[in-house]
């Protein structure tokens, strides 16, 4: 029987792409969890987002497996995931506050202009109309997205359906949108 704590990394990401071996990739993740997490934590010291950051990184190695190829030590590659997606994080939250700021600022003007209330009362009824089109799973994954803000990893893992589903959900709804006639980048950028 294979002790995978005394084998090399390299020897475990052969194991984990040739074979898919479930104890190889237990191993890497119980070596690099933490680490990731402590790494991450110093440029966003949020409780949860480190041990998700962390998370996704070990589950992108999983998923990709058999096709990734690292071509310098796994402790680098996983480093350097984690810093991009850090970098990645802190440009969603920077348009995410721009566009907060931008929006409370013009958010009354508008919301004042009759014409512009009637065309937002237009918008909200055309949305409403186009979420009555969608299949209650579609409904649930736009709604999540586009209006709870929830990324779409956040939106797999609480109702267990595939991260590609989630992304297909989301087009689909787009398309429904769209052919109601709503200028998209308009209501969700």
């Amino acid at each position: 029987m294979t002790d995978y704590r005394v084998l090399l990394d390299e020897e475990l990401l052969d194991l984990l792409s040739s074979k898919s071996d479930h104890a190889a990739y237990a191993e890497l993740y119980h070596r690099y969890f933490h680490k990731l997490c402590c790494f991450v934590k110093r440029a966003c010291p949020e409780e949860d987002v480190p041990a998700d950051i962390a998370q996704d990184i070990l589950l992108y190695l999983w998923e990709q497996r058999k096709e990734i190829h690292i071509h310098s030590k796994l402790v680098y590659f996983l480093y350097r995931a984690a810093f991009n997606q850090v970098l990645k994080r802190q440009r969603r939250e920077k348009v995410i506050n721009a566009f907060e700021t931008y929006f409370k600022s013009h958010y009354d003007e508008a919301y004042e202009s009759t014409d512009n209330a009637i065309a937002l009362k237009e918008i909200n009824e055309t949305v409403d109309r186009a979420l009555e089109y969608m299949s209650p799973k579609m409904k649930l994954v736009f709604t999540s997205s586009r209006f709870n803000h929830m990324q779409n990893a956040e939106i797999s893992e609480q109702f267990g359906i595939p991260r590609n589903t989630v992304k297909d959900q989301v087009k689909g709804a787009l398309r429904i949108l769209r052919k109601m006639g709503l200028k998209l980048n308009a209501i969700f950028f």
